[in-house]
């Protein structure tokens, strides 16, 4: 019954805590109600201590609360002799004796800024400077209910899903945006990313995309165009930067014309090669020692805003990287991208759509796994042979293909799209009948909610 996503529903309209953003608050919520025993109050109290810069000082300088707990994903880890040090998004130092992690599989410590940590701590001001040093530790691994979400899935498409899980009643407008966000979201097999830049109006949930990804994914996010000390190596501690997390999303593509030049251009080319590549090459303005190339593929969206479209979103972004800010080869970097989508006509503001109801993150998590099996079970070497564009658009455009198709299938209905019209998206934005496609389907599949 498509009526079976209500029932895991989770109702969140009530008033915010002072001090923290309804968004995370939300997802906090989604994320912590059956995981974590402690009251509500107290983890929000516990992820502001470990997510304020100020508020965990002034506790330990002016209240004598030394000893706090902290609920916070690592900003950036680096092992040093006896000690993981993580930064926390609070700004302190945060040290964590061996033997505190030792129990932890090295796969999910070597990944430990995609999860949280509840960290009782004891906070020092040593040498003009904050640090912490752990207790007791314990890592929430960001599982999921992949039975739930197929339960979910099962007659509702899982863009649908999806978007009605972040809180949003789901008009086709808001899911033709959503397609390339959660699009990029999913990873298929090692190297598989679906890079994706993304400018539209204000006010289409881009933001509520970008917290969702950093508190329930694990991604990196940040208001602004990075520094590559930002992006690759802390540049205070050597620790691995924004690349140690599940996935990156950026914000404000447009003021990258407001950067000087050679900035740019370290920066694309420093993206340019870890997309295609999966190889993240310091620059020599990284402090010493500093890490070697870090192999990793990572899943990357960048937003922006924007009150153009044009008919070639790849052509006008490509002319306006050379305009703008004096990009000398902006198609090359371009084609790291799998999707680029400047998109206007098609906006909506979200605030109308808002329900007070989510999916707990889980099985947000779940249905963002199903997709990712659905579309690797696809026959990809075919859809790489089918697409007529050239280079890495042709293999981008298969991905892209699969990924799509895994939305929006349901275990009732499958969808399939023909190579051209796929190729067009990814080539030039153009959705053509696909648009008039997800018009019709989607209004279908939400008739039974």
């Amino acid at each position: 019954m498509v009526r079976q996503l209500l029932n895991f529903l989770m109702d969140v309209n009530e008033p915010v805590p002072e001090g923290i953003n309804r968004d995370i608050f939300m997802l906090l919520k989604s994320q912590f109600r059956m995981e974590e025993r402690e009251k509500m109050e107290n983890v929000i109290e516990y992820y502001r201590l470990g997510n304020s810069p100020n508020y965990a000082q002034l506790y330990a300088q002016l209240r004598g609360r030394v000893v706090q707990k902290w609920l916070f994903q690592p900003k950036a880890v680096k092992v040093i002799q006896n000690y993981v040090m993580v930064v926390a998004p609070n700004d302190f130092l945060v040290f964590i004796p061996n033997y505190l992690l030792a129990a932890y599989p090295i796969d999910l410590l070597a990944n430990l800024g995609g999860h949280y940590m509840l960290a009782e701590v004891e906070c020092r001001y040593k040498f003009k400077k904050w640090t912490a040093v752990a207790r007791k530790v314990k890592i929430f691994k960001m599982g999921e209910d992949l039975k739930a979400a197929e339960a979910v899935c099962r007659d509702v498409p899982p863009i649908v899903a999806l978007t009605i899980g972040m809180g949003w009643r789901p008009h086709w407008k808001l899911v033709r945006l959503n397609m390339v966000r959660f699009a990029s979201n999913v990873k298929i097999g090692g190297d598989g990313i679906i890079p994706s830049i993304q400018l539209t109006t204000k006010g289409t949930g881009k933001t509520t995309h970008a917290l969702f990804s950093q508190e329930a994914l694990g991604y990196a996010y940040i208001s602004k165009v990075p520094t590559l000390a930002r992006l690759l190596v802390d540049a205070r501690t050597g620790a691995v930067g924004m690349i140690a997390k599940k996935g990156i999303i950026f914000d404000e593509f447009t003021d990258l014309n407001s950067m000087d030049a050679a900035r740019v251009e370290g920066l694309l080319a420093t993206i340019k090669t870890g997309l295609d590549k999966g190889l993240w090459i310091p620059h020599t303005s990284v402090p010493k020692p500093h890490l070697g190339v870090i192999q990793k593929y990572v899943p990357l969206i960048w937003y922006g805003n924007d009150n153009t479209e044009p008919h070639d979103a790849r052509g006008y972004l490509a002319n306006w990287l050379k305009a703008h800010c004096k990009v000398s080869s902006p198609e090359a970097f371009l084609d790291r991208f799998a999707l680029i989508d400047i998109t206007i006509n098609d906006c909506i503001e979200v605030a109308d759509l808002i329900t007070w109801k989510i999916l707990p993150a889980k099985i947000m998590r779940g249905i963002i796994t199903l997709v990712k099996k659905r579309a690797e079970s696809k026959p990809l070497a075919k859809y790489v042979r089918e697409s007529t564009l050239k280079g890495r658009l042709k293999q981008m455009s298969a991905r892209v293909r699969a990924t799509f198709e895994a939305l929006l299938s349901t275990d009732t209905h499958r969808v399939n799209f023909k190579p051209k019209e796929i190729d067009e998206i990814v080539a030039y934005n153009n959705w053509g009948e696909v648009r008039d496609f997800l018009k019709e389907y989607v209004t279908t599949s939400i008739s039974g909610l």
